[in-house]
C-alpha cells in the first residue's frame, strides 16, 4: 500500500529537510553539574557559554576553566534522524528521481553534518538500502505492495499499478481545480479498486477546504469586487491597462477552466473570487455530491485488480472459457475498454489457434486412423497368406508320410486313381516284377 504522506513527502521531495551542523557542546564539571551550551567568548581562565534556561531563552554563564572536568561535542542529530528513519520502508511506486533526491538531499547532508552521530551506522543502512531499491528500479522492477515487481509480473498487475500511480499524482496535487480532475479520472477508470477507495479518504479532505473556498468567495464577493474597482480606479492610466489586460488573462483561463469543466459534466466546477454565481451553483451540489462519495467509500464491491491478473493469468493457462467469464465480470466492474479489449483480442486469437490446431489434429487422427486400417488389412493379408503357405507345407508332408507308408501295390492303385493309363501302369509292374512273365 501507499505509505503515509509524510514518508512520501520525504521521499519525493515535497518537503526538503534542512540539515545545520551542531554547535552545542556538553561542559562536565569536576562537582558533577552538566551545562549544555556552546561557548559566547573566552578568557585566560573562564568560559562565557551560551546556555538554553527555557525553549528559545538563552543565558550566558561563567564557567572557571579550572572547574571544567570534560568538554563534549553535544549529538543533536536525534531530531534528523527520526526524519530520516521514516524514508523507509519506502512508499510504492517511487521513480528513480525520488530516491536519487532523498539520498543527495537528506542521506548525504546528515552524514556530511553529523560525522560523529550515533546514527550515523543506521542513516548508512538507510543510504544502502535506497541504493539496492534504486538499482531495481533502474532495471525496470516497480514495488507494489510492499514487494517488487518483476516486468512478467508488471503486466499482471498494470491496471493496478495505473490506479496506484493516478492516487499517487491525485494526492501530491496542490491545485484543487487539478486534484478533483484527476479524482474523477479515478472515479472513471479505477472505480472498484483498492487505491479508489483511498482516494475517497483524501477527497474528504479536499471537499473541506473546497466548500470553505466556495463560503469565503459568495461571503466576500461585493468587498473583493468593491476593492477591485476602487483600486483600478485610484491607478494611473499606464498601470491601470496593464492591471486590466493582467484581469483579463485571469478571466480568460477561467473560463477555459470553466468551460473544461462543463464538457467533462464534472461535479467540481472552477472557483474564482470574482465569480460568485459559480460558487452558488458548487454549494449547491455539495451536499448531494457528500452523499454519493460516502455511499461509495461503504459500498462492498469488488476488486477490479484481482480480476485483471485472473484473466490474464486463465489466459496464460489457455483456460478461455474461465477467461470469457472474467472479461463478462471486469466489464460489469466498469473496468475501461482500454484494458479490456487487449485481453479480448488475445483472447479471439488463442480460441482461432485452438480451433486451428483442433482441427489439424482431427486430419492427423484420421490420417493415423486410414494408416492403420491399411496396416491391419495388409497384416491379415500376410496371415492368410502364411496360413496357406502353411496349410500347404503340412498337406504335402502328411501325403509324404503316407506315401512312405504304401505298398507297391497301394502305390500303383494310388497312382491310377490319378488318371495314369494303364499301359503306364503295366509297364511299372513289369519293371517291380520282371519275372511274372
Amino acid at each position: 500500500m501507499i505509505k503515509n504522506n509524510s514518508a512520501l513527502a520525504l521521499l519525493t521531495g515535497i518537503t526538503l529537510v534542512t540539515l545545520s551542523s551542531a554547535n552545542a557542546e556538553i561542559f562536565t564539571l569536576k562537582n558533577g553539574d552538566t551545562h549544555n551550551g556552546k561557548i559566547s567568548y573566552q578568557t585566560e581562565d573562564t568560559y562565557y557559554l551560551l546556555v538554553e534556561v527555557k525553549p528559545g531563552i538563552r543565558n550566558e554563564i561563567a564557567v572557571k576553566k579550572s572547574d571544567v572536568e570534560s568538554i563534549k561535542k553535544e549529538d543533536t542529530s536525534g531530531d534528523e534522524y527520526e526524519k530520516l528513519s521514516e524514508l523507509t520502508p519506502t512508499p510504492d511506486l517511487l521513480s528513480e528521481q525520488d530516491y536519487q533526491r532523498a539520498i543527495e538531499n537528506q542521506i548525504d547532508p546528515f552524514l556530511r553534518n553529523y560525522p560523529t552521530s550515533r546514527y550515523r551506522r543506521k542513516v548508512k543502512e538507510i543510504r544502502e538500502t535506497l541504493l539496492k531499491e534504486l538499482e531495481l528500479v533502474k532495471q525496470g522492477a516497480v514495488k507494489l505492495n510492499g514487494k517488487f515487481l518483476s516486468e512478467d509480473e508488471q503486466s499482471y498487475n498494470s491496471y493496478e499499478i495505473d490506479a496506484y500511480l493516478a492516487l499517487k499524482e491525485f494526492k501530491t496535487e496542490r491545485n484543487l481545480d487539478e486534484a478533483f480532475e484527476q479524482f474523477e479520472n479515478l472515479e472513471e477508470k479505477f472505480l472498484n479498486t483498492k487505491p479508489f477507495k483511498a482516494a475517497i479518504k483524501h477527497a474528504a479532505q479536499l471537499i473541506s477546504q473546497y466548500e470553505k473556498q466556495a463560503r469565503s468567495i459568495i461571503a466576500n464577493s461585493e468587498s473583493i469586487q468593491e476593492k477591485r474597482d476602487t483600486t483600478l480606479d485610484r491607478l494611473p492610466p499606464s498601470d491601470r491597462a496593464r492591471v486590466r489586460q493582467s484581469l483579463a488573462e485571469e478571466e480568460r483561463i477561467y473560463q477555459a477552466k470553466l468551460t473544461r469543466a462543463n464538457d467533462r459534466k464534472s461535479k467540481w466546477l472552477p472557483l474564482n473570487r470574482f465569480h460568485p454565481e459559480t460558487a452558488e451553483k458548487a454549494i449547491s451540489n455539495l451536499e448531494r455530491e457528500k452523499t454519493r462519495i460516502k455511499k461509495l467509500s461503504q459500498a462492498s464491491s469488488v476488486d477490479a485488480g484481482e480480476l485483471y491478473r485472473s484473466a490474464l493469468s486463465s489466459l496464460d493457462k489457455i483456460e478461455l472459457d474461465k477467461t470469457k467469464d472474467i472479461l463478462k465480470e471486469l466489464r460489469r466492474a466498469d473496468v475501461p475498454d482500454s484494458y479490456i479489449d487487449p485481453i479480448n483480442e488475445q483472447l479471439e486469437l488463442e480460441i482461432a489457434t485452438q480451433k486451428e490446431l483442433n482441427e489439424q489434429r482431427r486430419n492427423e487422427l484420421a490420417e493415423a486412423k486410414r494408416k492403420l486400417k491399411e496396416q491391419l488389412a495388409q497384416e491379415r493379408a500376410e496371415q492368410r497368406k502364411a496360413a496357406q503357405i502353411a496349410a500347404e507345407k503340412k498337406r504335402k508332408a502328411e501325403e509324404a508320410a503316407e506315401d512312405a507308408n504304401l505298398t507297391a501295390e497301394e502305390k500303383l492303385k494310388k497312382a491310377t486313381g490319378l488318371g495314369i493309363k494303364e499301359e503306364q501302369v503295366n509297364e511299372v509292374l513289369k519293371q517291380l516284377n520282371p519275372t511274372s512273365n
